[in-house]
């Protein structure tokens, strides 16, 4: 929880001495995802069984996964009416005209300032800026989990991937504190590790991402990240871990096929293939 910002609700607790590395222990597991495979090889490089699935599509090989890396808003989470609520509060706090859902989901992605400028007036000075910037993250760290909510099997999905032992970690652009905060309060239990922007450069750069693999303590080859648009799949591929695109997000499916995904799943579930 950053300081000085009111709790959500029935935030679960997490040791404090530790704010960017959460509990280990599954409290669910999930079933086994069925099928999985495109072509002449599966998730292994290995010969592919007579089985299929239609909804996976493998698009190259991988080397032996250890870790999942997940995009939060748009992957984890269904987070686009909390930020459109907020987005539009902060607008009409300083009087400003206010914008639709849609206009609003096609500015999210590149993180809290991108977010902030396409949404205000143009030419507006930087301190008018910054006050928005300033207003808008302490309303969403008061009120930004009223209306998110978690994608159906994901926390399942999260479990079982714990129980077979895959480290598990969140890599976002939203900015670091709500990384945190929502990291804690729907996952604290799965993730070992949660980063937004503010200590690294946004993604695609691919130096979140190669943070993350040294504090997990696997190579970036074993790491699978998995995220629903252009500049997560830019950004596994600048890092050289393996890009799984994620169809049920927010950016178009051609957002991910024009950046050179490794695999695209239609459900959190088919993320097992992967970990078997």
């Amino acid at each position: 929880m950053l300081a000085g910002r009111p709790p959500f609700s029935n935030e679960r607790p997490v040791p404090p001495s530790t704010p960017t590395s959460f509990r280990k222990t599954p409290t669910t597991r999930a079933s086994n995802a069925t099928g999985i495979l495109r072509g002449s090889q599966n998730l292994r490089g290995t010969a592919a069984p007579t089985r299929k699935d239609p909804t996976m599509e493998l698009l190259r090989t991988h080397e032996p996964l250890e870790a999942f890396v997940f995009d939060m808003d748009g992957t984890l989470l269904d987070s686009l009416p909390d930020l459109v609520d907020v987005t539009n509060e902060t607008l009409t706090h300083f009087g400003y005209p206010t914008h639709t859902t849609e206009e609003i989901l096609a500015m999210i992605g590149n993180g809290l300032r991108s977010l902030i400028l396409q949404a205000l007036p143009q030419n507006l000075n930087d301190n008018a800026t910054e006050a928005a910037l300033a207003w808008w993250k302490t309303r969403y760290d008061e009120v930004g989990n009223q209306k998110t909510t978690v994608y159906d099997g994901m926390l399942d999905t999260l479990a079982e991937l714990k129980a077979r032992g895959m480290k598990l970690a969140v890599l976002s652009n939203k900015y670091d504190g709500g990384v945190q905060i929502l990291t804690k309060h729907y996952f604290a239990d799965l993730m070992d590790f949660a980063l937004g922007d503010g200590p690294v450069p946004r993604k695609p750069d691919p130096k979140g991402l190669t943070l993350v693999a040294k504090t997990l303590d696997v190579p970036i080859e074993r790491v699978a990240y998995v995220g629903d648009s252009d500049v997560d799949m830019q950004v596994a591929n600048n890092a050289g871990a393996f890009p799984i695109g994620a169809k049920w997000g927010y950016q178009t499916l051609d957002h991910l096929t024009n950046n050179n995904p490794g695999a695209l799943i239609d459900a959190p579930a088919e993320l097992l293939k992967f970990a078997e």
